[in-house]
């Protein structure tokens, strides 16, 4: 089951783990100034209201939740920063559990795709995932 952070911050009952990613802005998490920045570009913008940062500000995390984060990063000019860091800082904080390190998945640019070999890498982050259940 996936879901969007403009859907809203609410979890079912059921959800043993959580997958969050969210794209690098600006060093971090997506903030309301750069969302708005990216609105104005020829890229598809998923959600101009709401991004990952505020879900995560209203979401109630049911203690002992499991937890991975990613991002994604455009390779060059190669930035600093990290929106997965920071999604894996603020659930740790909230209560939850992690299940492993934050992961960064490179793309081309904002509207570009995947670099070469990130999908396959996904997937095998993602089959780690599902083995620590």
């Amino acid at each position: 089951m996936g879901a969007l952070a403009a859907d809203g911050p609410t979890l079912p009952d059921d959800v043993d783990l959580l997958v969050v990613g969210a794209p690098v802005h600006a060093f971090g998490m997506s903030r309301a100034s750069t969302r708005r920045d990216a609105a104005t570009e020829q890229s598809p913008v998923i959600s101009a209201t709401i991004g990952v940062r505020e879900w995560l500000e209203l979401l109630v995390v049911r203690p002992g939740l499991r937890f991975a984060a990613f991002d994604t990063k455009v390779v060059t000019p190669r930035l600093p920063g990290s929106a997965a860091k920071a999604i894996d800082k603020h659930l740790r904080a909230a209560g939850a559990v992690r299940v492993c390190p934050p992961r960064t998945f490179s793309v081309h640019g904002k509207a570009d795709g995947l670099v070469d070999g990130e999908l396959a890498a996904a997937r095998t982050w993602a089959g780690t995932l599902t083995a620590t259940r």
